[in-house]
């Protein structure tokens, strides 16, 4: 009988949780906010505005968790920061 590759346990980082938490609740706000939010008329309608829909999200839209502002409006000169970096 042949057998195959050794199977071995896979740990995680301890904090990867608490990314996965972070993506799973951005995923629900965009099905709420934008997926589910109106009738489309045609799937590639609805694709093709997910763009400003992730912007809004990022730009625009208060966070609690940030205080009531956009997610953008915590980076400053991110630019300038990876000058000179390939």
């Amino acid at each position: 009988m042949e057998r195959g590759p050794a199977l071995r346990d896979h740990l995680t980082a301890s904090d990867a949780t608490v990314g996965m938490g972070k993506v799973e609740r951005f995923i629900q706000t965009l099905l709420q906010e934008w997926a589910y939010s109106r009738s489309w008329p045609t799937s590639s309608t609805r694709t093709r505005s997910l763009l400003a829909s992730v912007r809004y999200e990022n730009r625009r839209r208060p966070h609690s968790s940030r205080g009531d502002r956009p997610p953008l409006s915590h980076v400053h000169n991110v630019c300038s920061q990876f000058r000179g970096v390939r």
